[in-house]
Protein backbone atom coordinates (compact mmCIF):
# COMPACT_ATOMS: atom_id res chain seq x y z
CA UNK A 1 0.00 0.00 0.00
CA UNK A 2 1.62 3.11 -0.97
CA UNK A 3 0.31 6.64 1.01
CA UNK A 4 0.57 9.78 -1.57
CA UNK A 5 0.61 12.99 0.31
CA UNK A 6 -1.24 16.40 -1.98
CA UNK A 7 -0.28 19.27 -0.31
CA UNK A 8 -2.43 18.41 3.01
CA UNK A 9 -4.57 15.75 1.61
CA UNK A 10 -3.64 11.77 1.72
CA UNK A 11 -4.97 9.15 -0.23
CA UNK A 12 -4.29 5.95 0.51
CA UNK A 13 -3.53 3.50 -2.78
CA UNK A 14 -3.97 -0.86 -2.55
CA UNK A 15 -1.57 -0.09 -5.33
CA UNK A 16 1.03 2.09 -6.92
CA UNK A 17 -0.81 4.97 -8.58
CA UNK A 18 -0.21 5.46 -12.50
CA UNK A 19 -1.84 8.31 -13.36
CA UNK A 20 -1.31 8.44 -16.95
CA UNK A 21 -2.32 4.46 -17.18
CA UNK A 22 -5.45 5.76 -14.81
CA UNK A 23 -6.21 8.05 -18.02
CA UNK A 24 -5.46 5.17 -20.60
CA UNK A 25 -8.06 3.48 -18.80
CA UNK A 26 -10.83 6.09 -18.34
CA UNK A 27 -9.95 7.48 -21.79
CA UNK A 28 -9.21 4.36 -23.54
CA UNK A 29 -10.54 1.10 -22.36
CA UNK A 30 -13.55 2.66 -20.99
CA UNK A 31 -14.21 5.05 -23.60
CA UNK A 32 -14.90 7.69 -21.74
CA UNK A 33 -13.24 10.16 -24.59
CA UNK A 34 -16.38 9.49 -27.39
CA UNK A 35 -19.06 9.71 -24.48
CA UNK A 36 -18.18 13.16 -23.41
CA UNK A 37 -21.57 14.22 -24.01
CA UNK A 38 -22.38 11.68 -21.02
CA UNK A 39 -21.05 13.93 -18.75
CA UNK A 40 -22.85 16.46 -19.54
CA UNK A 41 -26.03 14.98 -19.18
CA UNK A 42 -24.51 13.75 -15.53
CA UNK A 43 -24.10 17.50 -14.63
CA UNK A 44 -27.96 18.60 -15.97
CA UNK A 45 -28.94 16.04 -14.46
CA UNK A 46 -28.03 16.19 -11.36
CA UNK A 47 -29.94 19.51 -11.36
CA UNK A 48 -33.43 18.00 -12.61
CA UNK A 49 -36.75 16.38 -11.19
CA UNK A 50 -37.12 13.83 -13.45
CA UNK A 51 -33.08 13.25 -14.94
CA UNK A 52 -32.13 11.91 -18.56
CA UNK A 53 -33.59 8.36 -19.16
CA UNK A 54 -29.77 7.26 -19.80
CA UNK A 55 -29.69 6.91 -16.08
CA UNK A 56 -33.30 5.87 -15.61
CA UNK A 57 -32.47 2.88 -17.86
CA UNK A 58 -29.05 2.18 -16.65
CA UNK A 59 -28.35 2.79 -13.11
CA UNK A 60 -25.85 1.04 -12.98
CA UNK A 61 -23.94 3.00 -15.81
CA UNK A 62 -24.83 6.52 -13.73
CA UNK A 63 -22.34 4.68 -10.81
CA UNK A 64 -20.14 3.80 -13.75
CA UNK A 65 -19.52 6.90 -14.82
CA UNK A 66 -19.44 8.66 -11.44
CA UNK A 67 -16.45 6.16 -10.94
CA UNK A 68 -14.92 7.34 -13.84
CA UNK A 69 -15.14 11.00 -13.34
CA UNK A 70 -13.32 10.59 -9.98
CA UNK A 71 -10.48 8.39 -11.47
CA UNK A 72 -9.98 11.65 -13.80
CA UNK A 73 -9.42 14.17 -11.01
CA UNK A 74 -7.90 11.87 -8.77
CA UNK A 75 -5.71 11.23 -11.28
CA UNK A 76 -5.33 14.99 -12.96
CA UNK A 77 -4.42 16.00 -8.79
CA UNK A 78 -1.44 13.42 -8.36
CA UNK A 79 -0.29 14.35 -12.12
CA UNK A 80 0.09 18.12 -11.23
CA UNK A 81 2.21 16.97 -8.68
CA UNK A 82 4.03 14.71 -10.24
CA UNK A 83 4.45 16.05 -13.61
CA UNK A 84 8.41 16.44 -13.59
CA UNK A 85 8.00 12.56 -14.07
CA UNK A 86 6.25 12.94 -17.57
CA UNK A 87 8.93 13.25 -20.13
CA UNK A 88 5.97 15.12 -22.78
CA UNK A 89 4.17 17.35 -20.38
CA UNK A 90 6.40 20.27 -21.76
CA UNK A 91 5.35 19.90 -25.45
CA UNK A 92 3.82 23.34 -26.13
CA UNK A 93 0.55 22.82 -27.28
CA UNK A 94 -1.31 25.31 -29.39
CA UNK A 95 -5.23 25.42 -31.09
CA UNK A 96 -2.96 25.26 -33.96
CA UNK A 97 -1.02 22.21 -33.59
CA UNK A 98 -4.05 20.81 -32.10
CA UNK A 99 -6.46 21.41 -35.35
CA UNK A 100 -3.65 19.63 -37.61
CA UNK A 101 -3.88 16.33 -35.07
CA UNK A 102 -7.55 16.18 -35.39
CA UNK A 103 -6.87 16.51 -39.18
CA UNK A 104 -4.46 13.90 -39.18
CA UNK A 105 -6.51 11.28 -36.56
CA UNK A 106 -9.49 11.54 -38.98
CA UNK A 107 -7.44 11.06 -42.16
CA UNK A 108 -5.97 8.25 -40.50
CA UNK A 109 -8.75 7.28 -38.85
CA UNK A 110 -7.75 7.67 -35.63
CA UNK A 111 -10.71 7.72 -33.03
CA UNK A 112 -8.15 9.62 -30.07
CA UNK A 113 -8.45 13.17 -30.95
CA UNK A 114 -12.35 12.57 -32.61
CA UNK A 115 -13.24 14.47 -28.80
CA UNK A 116 -11.58 17.81 -29.27
CA UNK A 117 -11.02 19.66 -25.88
CA UNK A 118 -13.84 22.36 -26.88
CA UNK A 119 -14.29 23.49 -23.10
CA UNK A 120 -11.10 24.81 -22.88
CA UNK A 121 -8.99 27.84 -24.20
CA UNK A 122 -6.16 28.49 -26.13
CA UNK A 123 -4.18 29.75 -22.92
CA UNK A 124 -5.46 26.43 -21.06
CA UNK A 125 -4.54 23.96 -24.13
CA UNK A 126 -1.40 25.65 -24.09
CA UNK A 127 -0.62 25.17 -20.37
CA UNK A 128 -3.25 22.54 -18.62
CA UNK A 129 -1.17 22.02 -16.00
CA UNK A 130 -1.80 25.89 -14.71
CA UNK A 131 -5.03 25.22 -14.80
CA UNK A 132 -5.23 22.15 -12.69
CA UNK A 133 -2.95 24.17 -10.24
CA UNK A 134 -5.45 26.74 -10.10
CA UNK A 135 -8.31 24.15 -9.78
CA UNK A 136 -6.12 22.83 -6.46
CA UNK A 137 -6.25 25.70 -5.28
CA UNK A 138 -9.95 26.33 -4.95
CA UNK A 139 -11.31 22.90 -4.99
CA UNK A 140 -10.57 20.10 -2.73
CA UNK A 141 -10.30 16.72 -3.14
CA UNK A 142 -13.47 16.28 -0.21
CA UNK A 143 -15.07 19.04 -2.19
CA UNK A 144 -14.91 17.01 -5.63
CA UNK A 145 -16.02 13.31 -4.08
CA UNK A 146 -19.27 15.26 -2.69
CA UNK A 147 -19.83 16.86 -5.60
CA UNK A 148 -19.76 13.50 -7.44
CA UNK A 149 -21.88 11.65 -4.69
CA UNK A 150 -24.37 14.31 -5.01
CA UNK A 151 -24.72 14.03 -8.79
CA UNK A 152 -25.22 10.18 -8.49
CA UNK A 153 -27.60 10.76 -5.69
CA UNK A 154 -29.31 13.30 -7.67
CA UNK A 155 -29.67 11.58 -11.26
CA UNK A 156 -31.07 8.62 -9.45
CA UNK A 157 -33.78 10.16 -7.71
CA UNK A 158 -36.40 10.68 -10.53
CA UNK A 159 -39.28 12.49 -9.72
CA UNK A 160 -37.46 14.37 -6.12
CA UNK A 161 -36.43 17.40 -5.74
CA UNK A 162 -32.69 17.69 -6.19
CA UNK A 163 -30.69 17.98 -3.03
CA UNK A 164 -27.86 20.64 -2.67
CA UNK A 165 -28.38 21.95 0.23
CA UNK A 166 -25.12 23.16 2.51
CA UNK A 167 -22.96 22.40 -0.66
CA UNK A 168 -21.03 25.93 -1.43
CA UNK A 169 -19.16 24.48 -4.08
CA UNK A 170 -21.69 23.48 -6.07
CA UNK A 171 -21.04 25.66 -9.32
CA UNK A 172 -17.91 26.00 -8.96
CA UNK A 173 -17.13 22.30 -9.27
CA UNK A 174 -20.28 22.69 -12.34
CA UNK A 175 -18.01 25.33 -13.80
CA UNK A 176 -14.56 22.94 -14.09
CA UNK A 177 -15.53 19.41 -14.60
CA UNK A 178 -15.93 19.91 -18.37
CA UNK A 179 -12.37 21.30 -18.50
CA UNK A 180 -11.40 18.67 -16.06
CA UNK A 181 -12.29 15.70 -18.09
CA UNK A 182 -10.81 18.06 -21.06
CA UNK A 183 -7.34 18.09 -19.36
CA UNK A 184 -7.72 14.50 -18.70
CA UNK A 185 -8.31 13.24 -22.42
CA UNK A 186 -5.57 15.90 -23.35
CA UNK A 187 -2.90 14.79 -20.94
CA UNK A 188 -3.09 11.56 -21.68
CA UNK A 189 -2.97 12.05 -25.17
CA UNK A 190 -0.12 14.10 -24.80
CA UNK A 191 1.96 10.87 -23.18
CA UNK A 192 0.61 8.01 -25.56
CA UNK A 193 2.70 7.07 -28.57
CA UNK A 194 0.28 8.20 -30.88
CA UNK A 195 0.38 11.87 -29.64
CA UNK A 196 4.67 11.45 -29.81
CA UNK A 197 4.85 10.11 -33.24
CA UNK A 198 2.11 13.09 -34.47
CA UNK A 199 4.59 15.53 -32.89
CA UNK A 200 7.65 14.57 -35.38
CA UNK A 201 5.34 14.87 -38.25
CA UNK A 202 4.27 18.29 -37.27
CA UNK A 203 7.48 19.62 -36.12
Amino acid sequence: MRIIKIEDEWIIFAKELDPIKSLEIVFGYCDLAYNKNNVNLFLESSFLVFPHETFKKEPSYTLFLAKLIREVIVSLYVLEERKKEFKNSSYSLSEGFLQRVDSISKKNNEMLWLAYPSSLSAKEVENPFKLIKRIKQILTLDNWMEFIDLCTTNCLGFGFEPEWDGFQEQATCTYFLPKMIDIGLLIYATENEFRRKTHKQLT
